[in-house]
């Protein structure tokens, strides 16, 4: 379950790239608020190599 504070920062994320919107295939900046906002979070591991604009985050199941 996420706490309330994470719950707000994911809000945040969401408006702010509501508010700065990119063309398809295009998503740069996009893409680095993202992965820069997941680092934060620690995954287990951080995949931005799958093409230029995709990024997944790996956590270990407990």
């Amino acid at each position: 379950m996420l706490e309330k504070s994470e719950i707000e920062q994911l809000i945040g994320l969401r408006q702010n790239l509501h508010q700065h919107p990119e063309l398809s295939d295009f998503e740069t900046n996009t893409a680095f608020k993202i992965s820069k906002f997941l680092t934060k979070q620690q995954p287990d591991q951080l995949i931005n190599t799958l093409n230029r604009n995709a990024i997944a985050a790996v956590y270990a199941s407990s």
